[in-house]
């Protein structure tokens, strides 16, 4: 999985590492028509996001 793309979860225990996690959201699908039927019945789209600008795009 490409790590600038998504967020490490590091578990432990007793100090000591015992996994790496690697989380990723994934575009669905349907989100490109959905975002188009949005706009067809007259409403403005954006989207807001505190992820890295390459994550966004």
């Amino acid at each position: 999985m490409d790590r600038t793309h998504s967020h490490a979860v590091l578990a432990t225990a007793g100090g000591k590492p015992l996994a790496e996690f690697l989380l990723a959201d994934a575009v669905r699908a349907d989100a490109r028509a959905a975002i188009e039927q949005l706009k067809l019945a007259g409403l403005k789209v954006a989207m807001l996001s505190g992820d890295q600008a390459g994550v966004v795009e």
